[in-house]
């Protein structure tokens, strides 16, 4: 019985050790400037993309985008969502504005603060205009314009 206790507790250890997230990570998670998947400016602003841990989205991020626009430079997003969940994070405290057209319903809104966010659900019609510094974290960032060979349209209705 002791032994067979011993035996318990050992496969609980491994699978505790073999779970643990952390140690398992891989090392492209941590978003370095060594493992970095592309690097470009566009209008006086620096975007740098790295893609995350699943390509799917089901335990980490798919991709990260940062974008970092000096002085009164502007970089602008604008398309068809359909890579999946898009999160934008300010996180430099100067005003992004954005479009959405949701079912026919066009919204216009920002987020100034440092820490302010906000999600896009893939199918949306964005235009993102971008100034100071942001995180793009999910889906990829790359959006599908609106008239496209491939009949890509955006949603009827997303939530």
């Amino acid at each position: 019985a002791f032994l067979f206790s011993v035996f318990l507790c050992m496969i609980a250890l491994f699978v505790v050790i073999k779970s643990d997230y952390i140690r398992n990570v891989p090392y492209e998670q941590y978003y370095l400037e060594s493992n970095i998947s592309r690097s470009y400016k566009v209008n006086g602003c620096e975007i740098k993309e790295w893609i995350g841990i699943c390509p799917v989205g089901l335990y980490g991020y798919q991709y990260l985008t940062t974008v970092n626009c000096t002085g009164n430079n502007k970089y602008q997003l604008k398309g068809i969502n359909n890579h999946g969940e898009l999160n934008m994070i300010n996180i430099a405290g100067q005003d992004i504005t954005f479009t959405v057209n949701n079912s026919n319903t066009i919204e216009t809104n920002k987020i100034s603060n440092i820490g302010d966010y906000v999600w896009f659900s893939p199918g949306l019609i964005l235009d993102i205009t971008i100034t100071g510094s942001v995180y793009l974290y999910g889906g990829n960032t790359t959006l599908t314009p609106i008239e496209n060979m491939d009949n890509i349209s955006s949603a009827e209705h997303v939530y």
